[in-house]
C-alpha cells in the first residue's frame, strides 16, 4: 500500500508533540477539511437571554408544572397560528401562580426557563374567559417576573434574600 493514497492530518492543537492522524481511506480531490473552528463575533446580548427583541406570549390557562419541553411544545402547537420554533417566548403559569415556565426556541434547540417563588405569587395578567395566548411586552414581563405593579410601582410581598453580606 502506498502512502500517496492516504490523507495525513496534523494536529493544530496546543500539543505540538501530538502525532499526525492517518485516515485509512481516500477522499475525493475536491474535499476540504476545516483546519480550525472560529467562533462567531460576540453579540451584545448574553447567551440564553430574554430581551426586548423577543415576542412574549402568555398562556391563558394554568398548566401543570410537570410538563417539560415536549408537553409545552404540544400546548403551543394546539393554538392556531403559533409555532414553538418561531423564536418567541411562551410563558406558562401553574394553577396557584407560584411557578412559571418559559419556553423558547434558540436557533438549534429549546430553552426552558423555570422560576418558583418562595413566597407570594405572580400577578394575573391574563384576561378571564379567553383561550390560547395573549401577547405581552418585554416591560410587562419584566414587571411580572420582578413582582412589580406597573400602575402603582409598588413591590409585591415576596421573599428577598440579602446576599450583600457574602
Amino acid at each position: 500500500r502506498s502512502d500517496r493514497n492516504r490523507l495525513h492530518i496534523h494536529s493544530i492543537s496546543s500539543f505540538p508533540d501530538a502525532p499526525a492522524v492517518t485516515l485509512p481511506f481516500k477522499l475525493p480531490k475536491t474535499t476540504t477539511l476545516p483546519l480550525a473552528i472560529t467562533l462567531p463575533p460576540r453579540s451584545t446580548s448574553p447567551m440564553f437571554s430574554l430581551d426586548e427583541k423577543i415576542k412574549f406570549y402568555l398562556c391563558q390557562q394554568p398548566v401543570s408544572m410537570r410538563y417539560g419541553i415536549r408537553g409545552l411544545t404540544n400546548k403551543v402547537l394546539s393554538w392556531p397560528g403559533f409555532s414553538p420554533m418561531s423564536g418567541s417566548a411562551f410563558i406558562f403559569f401553574s394553577a396557584d401562580r407560584r411557578q412559571v415556565k418559559i419556553l423558547r426556541w434558540d436557533c438549534d434547540g429549546f430553552l426552558l426557563y423555570q422560576k418558583k417563588l418562595a413566597k407570594g405569587s405572580f400577578r394575573n395578567l391574563v384576561y378571564k374567559g379567553s383561550d390560547g395566548c395573549l401577547q405581552a411586552s418585554y416591560e410587562e414581563i419584566y414587571f411580572l417576573m420582578r413582582g412589580l405593579s406597573p400602575v402603582t410601582m409598588k413591590a409585591d410581598s415576596r421573599f428577598r434574600y440579602d446576599n450583600s453580606g457574602i
